[in-house]
């Protein structure tokens, strides 16, 4: 029993300690492992589960030792009691090694999804450093441009023209620039060393308490006004601007702020705002004054009726006259109150008013980036007859808003010029935004602006617009084909100085000539007084027929039974206003004269009556004299209108009075029996005086469209910036006084003639318009954005070498070629001796019998005379001197002293011989000498010319401004040339 046991007791303990050796082995060579490589997770694996063998193998030997052990030594109980135990401990060490397998499991997973990080990562890790290889580069570029952006920064910071100022968080000055400097008066270091803050400079405490306040609850203020007090105890109105900046990268808390100097603005806004005020309070002062003035008119009026009668109440009715014109004057002063300065009437020169404002503007800070250019007119001198302070204000407005139109930093051109109508312009242009197009109809009304609110009230523009109709003139506004806007005052020029005449003067001292009773006016007024008044004022001193009427219907029904020379009509009425007829009228009448009467007398109502047509307004109460010397002129205007009418029919029924017998006007005819039949454009070309005119309508008469209208077109005469509108028509807005669609002369012209006069003259703009019509027979109106066809006849004229002006980039030469399909040259008089005698017969028979004078013969002597001369003028140099032979004549043959030419070897009345010079000392002969040359040479150039001095002055080869002064100096009268 015992023999058989030892081998089994030898095999169970010595394999318990071979077992313990082999795991312990496995557990150090799994550490060797392990430390060769801490991140391979098999070697971790392995050293986990060798030491869970490693317990199991330790805790299984030691058992089975133990329990051969206790067996063997007799204590077989005790390891009954330990072998549950014993049992336990094999069993949690082989838990162990599963849970370390089972551990290991999920540490492998994430153990590959560790490998799989790491892969992305070093990818990661080659782009990051490929980005920070390009990185370094942009780094480099990037610091570059800051530096540059530094330095810009740095110069705006010190050349800024505004305030740039940064505080700490307790607002003292940390950096100031140089116009903070000038603006505050203190020097820069002395505000660093004393620690200034903001308050410093603050006029008032309360002022630093309320900005203070605005910072701490919002932290910023926007345009914020105060006052800064200089060292030197003045005060500057600033505006400021500001915040709280908390800084980057451990920089502190401070303040910024942009402060602006306003002011040289506020006191401009304060008088711009003034008369604004003002203009309002005039508006409003009318309607009080309306209820006054009607009845202090009717008072009037009556009374001085009653003074014209020796009643022995004259002491009496002279007393009503004073004290109703006191009430008047206190009227008028409420209307006038709000404008500015004095309204008497005076000559003015234009260009010392304009360089008068811009001077004054020059030294405002809204103008100081403005680049202000100057285009006066040279023709000296630009005289107008207006209050200058009020003209002033008109161009100051204009400038100010130009300045706002360019937002102070842009260009203004302001240009001058005299016309061949004896009117001045002035032109303010800018480039800024321009007019919208749906303001452009309303830009001068009143209290319409464009401006944001509180910063204009809409009365400047409409102001200035009465403004400049009190004195006579146009102010219109349009966009420019570039960019910004223009504005263009028209006034008339001043008369010569030959004594000055007062309103209603020529009616009194002695009786007025009678007019027959042809004259017919109809006064429509809803005061019965004031009518009756009227009538008894006209009828006797016009020597007219006055029919009432009380309201705008009564008075269209009188309109549609009979027919009247003027309307004189009050805009405030029951039922149809003044306004409304004055619309009918112009719509069934327009050529009816019109003059509005009103008690609400201010300028709007005046500047609405003329825009929608009316002649005249006049505003109650008035003078007998003032409304006498109105109506008169009225009338007169009226009965020219009748007169010309009349002339147009006459010249319509016998357009074709070329004369000639000559060769080369034979050509001529033939010229134009050959083209007119047809529809082909024609170019007459020829001097001054040829009969151009006559050519064209000549041409007309013989043509297809005989029947049809004949529209002629002085382009020279008409300024360009009108002379679209005139060709082509406009839609209503298109521009200022657009007030209703208007046809152009071109569709007037429909299916007949339209002749265009000195087509040579017209510039580039024009002719771009023009060869459109040619080629397409379709005009597009000013503000229509439809095309219309047209289907008309052009015929055109010139004097001009227009290839030369084709030479000189002045003239399109696909223009030219489409204008002269059929050119005709007229020849001048000097090449057609032959046919003088039957032209001067013709003329002098045809202002005989248009001056109301017996028909008159040419003695063989002036025929002979007017042969011989050169004519340089042609035709209408001819006319001219015949008409004045009619004058002079006292018979009926014109004779040689008749008529301003002399014959070879004669001179003429008033000129020297070489004796009568020898008798004079050297300047007085010399001075007679120039006299005569002078109004021998330039007469004749102005008879060529027809009058216009600027095309004589072209002919002389001078300046316009230049002949001007010659002409001055020489008493030469232009007028007696046209």
């Amino acid at each position: 029993m015992t023999g058989s046991f030892l081998p089994i007791l030898a095999v169970d303990v010595l394999g318990s300690f071979a077992m313990m050796i082999l795991a312990l082995l496995c557990l150090y060579k799994a550490k060797i492992l392990r430390e060769l490589d801490t991140d391979n997770a098999v070697f971790l694996y392995l050293m986990w589960i060798s030491t869970g063998f490693a317990v199991f193998a330790v805790s299984r030997s030691f058992g089975h030792i133990l329990k051969q052990a206790l067996v063997l030594t007799g204590y077989p109980d005790a390891w009954h009691a330990i072998s549950p135990y014993s049992g336990g401990v094999n069993t949690v060490s082989f838990m162990l090694v599963g849970l370390i397998t089972l551990f290991f499991n999920q540490i492998w997973k994430i153990n590959e999804k560790i490998l799989s990080g790491r892969k992305e990562l070093e990818d990661t890790h080659i782009q990051l450093r490929q980005l920070n290889q390009t990185l370094e580069h942009k780094v480099v570029e990037r610091t570059e441009r800051l530096a540059g952006s530094e330095y810009k920064a740095r110069r705006i910071f010190e050349h800024s023209l505004d305030t740039i100022l940064v505080t700490d968080e307790r607002f003292n000055i940390s950096e100031i620039n140089q116009a903070g400097v000038i603006l505050t008066g203190y020097e820069k270091k002395e505000m660093l060393d004393k620690k200034m803050g903001l308050k410093d400079f603050m006029a008032l405490p309360s002022e630093w308490d309320r900005i203070r306040s605005l910072l701490d609850a919002r932290e910023y203020m926007v345009n914020e006004e105060t006052d800064f007090l200089r060292p030197d105890h003045s005060l500057v109105r600033v505006l400021i601007t500001g915040g709280v900046d908390y800084g980057a990268f451990g920089c502190g808390k401070s303040f910024h702020f942009i402060i602006k100097d306003i002011n040289d603005k506020k006191q401009m806004e304060q008088q711009i705002a003034q008369a604004d005020k003002l203009a309002a309070l005039g508006e409003l002062s009318a309607g009080v004054a309306h209820e006054i003035n009607n009845p202090l008119g009717i008072i009037l009026g009556y009374t001085q009726l009653l003074l014209k009668e020796k009643s022995g109440l004259e002491e009496d009715l002279k007393t009503i006259e004073k004290h109703v014109k006191n009430c008047r004057n206190v009227v008028s002063d409420l209307l006038s109150f709000s404008r500015k300065g004095s309204a008497e009437m005076g000559r003015v020169d234009v260009t010392k008013v304009v360089n008068d404002v811009i001077k004054f503007l020059s030294n405002h800070t809204d103008f100081r980036n403005v680049d202000i250019k100057l285009d006066l007119s040279r023709e000296e001198p630009l005289i107008v007859t207006g209050n200058e302070q009020e003209l002033a204000q008109v161009i100051i407005n204009l400038m100010i808003n130009a300045c706002h139109a360019v937002e102070k930093k842009g260009h203004i051109e302001i240009t001058t010029e005299k016309s061949d109508t004896a009117r001045i312009f002035i032109t303010v242009k800018d480039d800024g935004t321009g007019i919208r197009k749906k303001h452009i109809s309303r830009i001068f009304d009143p209290f319409f602006t464009t401006k944001p609110v509180g910063q204009g009230t809409g009365l400047g523009l409409s102001v200035g617009y009465g403004i400049i109709r009190r004195h006579g003139g146009e102010i219109t506004a349009k966009n420019r084909e570039t960019k910004g806007a223009a504005f263009t005052i028209s006034l008339p020029a001043a008369r010569r100085m030959t004594g000055t005449k007062k309103p209603g003067q020529a009616l009194q001292g002695h009786k007025q000539e009678k007019r027959p009773m042809a004259t017919e006016i109809l006064v429509v007024d809803d005061e019965t007084d004031m009518t009756r008044l009227l009538q008894r004022t006209l009828e006797p001193e016009l020597n007219c027929r006055v029919t009432m009427a009380f309201s705008g219907e009564m008075a269209v029904d009188i309109l549609r039974q009979a027919s009247f020379d003027l309307v004189v009509c009050d805009v405030k009425m029951p039922g149809m206003d003044g306004f409304e007829l004055l619309n009918r009228i112009r719509a069934d009448y327009p050529d009816l004269t019109v003059v509005m009467l009103t008690a609400f007398g201010n300028i709007e109502s005046a500047v609405k009556a003329i825009k929608a047509g009316a002649y005249d307004f006049m505003a109650k109460p008035f003078e007998r004299d003032e409304i006498l010397f109105k109506i008169q002129k009225a009338l007169e205007r009226s009965l020219l209108l009748k007169e010309n009418k009349r002339l147009l029919k006459d010249r319509e029924e016998k357009p074709y009075e070329l004369i000639g017998k000559s060769e080369p006007m034979q050509r001529v005819f033939d010229q134009i029996r050959m083209v007119a039949p047809s529809d082909v454009t024609v170019l007459i070309t020829g001097e001054s005086g040829t009969g151009k005119d006559l050519t064209a309508r000549s041409i007309h008469a013989l043509g297809p469209r005989k029947d049809e209208s004949f529209i002629s077109v002085n382009c020279p005469t008409i300024p360009e910036f009108i002379l679209e509108s005139e060709l082509f028509g406009y839609k209503k807005g298109a521009f200022t006084n657009a007030v209703q669609d208007r046809d152009g002369l071109f569709q007037e012209a429909d299916k007949g003639t339209i002749f265009l006069d000195e087509i040579g003259d017209i510039g580039p703009s024009i002719q771009t318009k023009l060869l459109r019509v040619l080629q397409e027979k379709e005009i597009k109106p000013l503000g229509d954005t439809k095309i219309k066809k047209v289907d008309v006849r052009i015929i055109a004229s010139t004097n001009r070498d227009l290839k030369q002006k084709m030479a000189d980039n002045e003239f399109r030469q696909d223009f030219f070629y489409r204008l002269s399909v059929l050119p005709i040259e007229l020849p001048p008089l000097r090449d057609r001796i032959m046919d003088i005698p039957l032209i001067a017969e013709h003329l002098v028979a045809k202002h005989c019998k248009k001056m109301k004078k017996e028909p008159k013969t040419i003695s063989e002597e002036v025929m002979d005379i007017l042969m011989k001369q050169p004519w340089p003028g042609n035709v209408r140099e001819l006319e001219n001197i015949l008409v004045q032979g009619i004058l002079y004549s006292k018979d009926d043959i014109l004779r040689l002293s008749d008529i301003p030419i002399r014959a070879a070897g004669q001179r003429e009345k008033g000129s020297i011989n070489s004796a009568d010079l020898a008798a004079l000392p050297y300047k007085t002969a010399k001075e007679k000498i120039l006299k005569e040359f002078n109004h021998t040479y330039i007469g004749a150039r102005l008879s060529m010319a027809g009058g216009n001095i600027t095309r004589a002055a072209g002919m002389c080869e001078m300046d316009r401004q230049a002949l001007q002064q010659i002409m001055k100096r020489y008493d030469i009268d232009p007028d007696k040339f046209r």
